[in-house]
């Protein structure tokens, strides 16, 4: 039965999710062949106004519509995970023989699969734009030059490319989970305000963000991570300081994920509101 919930989420989120994305990757691959490509080679002086106007706004363009996607993903998953635990078809999804945390199991792994999706394929929107013979090999040729340059020391600008690849993936997974969980949490303490539900999901995520922040602001100051200390005189070994950010947010939003996921399953098992 779970396989056969997440096909069927899967299947309502392709709908949409597979058009959106592939005029994404259509429209990178148009500005790569038409505009980046032939640009971003070795001779080109980007400074020249006649270059420098087309890519200002086709970059402008490029993020609107990286956020578009963004959050039309998500979107898309909000609005499955409402429509089938809480309106309407409630009644009907509350009749299979599936436990709450099953269906709550289920949203959140149909979600995080094309939450990850996302996230690849906006890397991989990246790569296709500005990831040039010409850029790759300035990049792989000063590399270490580069990260030093940003702050990291010297053994640490020595890291592989695909290490650091990887690294990005992992903290956008993480993303995704935390992510996906706050909108699912959002959505169920929400849909408790009677006559409206769905306001009360987004003053209840606007509110839930905001107090979040503040906490981790407030950690990260009693941590010293946000004193000088973690920045040695002389030289600024931000990879340090940035895996022990990492690090710290990793741990504590893991952990307040966890607590609204439980949250969320307590109110969809004692608390559902489909009036």
């Amino acid at each position: 039965m779970l396989g056969k919930l997440i096909k069927y989420d899967l299947k309502y989120m392709n709908r949409f999710l597979i058009l959106i994305h592939v005029f994404f990757l259509a429209v990178s691959l148009c500005i790569r062949v038409f505009l980046t490509g032939p640009l971003l080679q070795s001779g080109t002086d980007l400074s020249d106004e006649q270059f420098l106007l087309p890519l200002t706004l086709t970059f402008s363009f490029y993020i609107l519509l990286v956020t578009g996607v963004y959050f039309a993903t998500y979107l898309v998953i909000i609005i499955r995970f409402y429509k089938n635990l809480f309106s309407d078809q409630g009644y009907l999804t509350q009749t299979l023989p599936v436990t709450t945390g099953q269906h709550l199991f289920t949203k959140t792994l149909s979600g995080c699969i094309w939450g990850c999706i996302n996230m690849l394929l906006i890397y991989l929107s990246v790569y296709m734009i500005v990831g040039t013979p010409y850029v790759m090999d300035s990049l792989r040729a000063n590399k270490v030059e580069i990260l030093t340059a940003m702050g990291f020391s010297t053994s640490a600008a020595n890291i592989s490319l695909w290490a650091v690849i990887l690294f990005l993936i992992i903290i956008s997974f993480l993303s995704v989970i935390s992510n996906l969980v706050m909108y699912y949490a959002s959505i169920a303490i929400g849909q408790l305000v009677p006559g409206h539900r769905i306001l009360g999901a987004i003053a209840v995520y606007f509110v839930m963000n905001t107090v979040l922040s503040i906490v981790m602001v407030i950690l990260f100051a009693l941590t010293g991570l946000l004193s000088a200390q973690f920045l040695p005189a002389g030289e600024i070994n931000l990879a340090d300081y940035m895996m022990d950010t990492f690090l710290f947010s990793g741990i504590t939003t893991g952990i307040i994920t966890i607590i609204l996921y439980i949250v969320t399953y307590w109110i969809m098992k004692k608390k559902v509101n489909l009036e």
